[in-house]
C-alpha cells in the first residue's frame, strides 16, 4: 500500500500536464530516493507513483552527482636508454662467452676465427 506521501505525488502527476514540472520530478527524486534507501524495488515504486520505473531511473539519473573524472593526469618523463643486454657467444667448437657487448663480441669473433 502506497504510503500518504507516495499517493500525494501519485495526485500530483494525475493532475499535471506533460511535461512534468520541475516540481513533480523533485519530489518524485525525493521520494525515490528515500523508498530505495529503505529497499524498495524499481517496480514498487512506479506501482506506488504511477509512473514507469524506466521514468523513475531516468529521473534520478539526471540528477545523480557527477562521477568522478575518467581521465588522470599523466607525467611524461624523458625516456631513459636502455643499455643492451649483454651478448653471449657460442662458437662451432662448443665455446662460450657471455658479458660482452657488440663490439667485444665482434672483435672476439674476428680473433677466434
Amino acid at each position: 500500500m502506497p504510503s500518504t506521501e507516495a499517493a500525494r505525488i501519485r495526485e500530483l502527476i494525475s493532475t499535471g500536464q506533460r511535461p512534468y514540472s520541475a516540481a513533480i520530478k523533485t519530489a518524485v527524486r525525493e521520494y525515490a530516493t528515500a523508498a530505495r534507501t529503505r529497499g524498495a524495488s524499481w517496480n514498487q515504486l512506479a506501482a506506488d507513483l504511477g509512473l514507469s520505473a524506466l521514468t523513475i531511473q531516468s529521473w534520478l539519473a539526471d540528477h545523480s552527482p557527477a562521477a568522478p573524472p575518467t581521465f588522470v593526469p599523466v607525467h611524461i618523463t624523458p625516456e631513459v636508454p636502455l643499455a643492451a643486454p649483454p651478448l653471449t657467444l657460442v662458437t662451432p667448437q662448443g665455446f662460450r662467452v657471455e658479458g660482452l657487448d657488440l663490439d667485444r663480441a665482434a672483435a672476439l669473433l674476428l680473433r677466434l676465427t
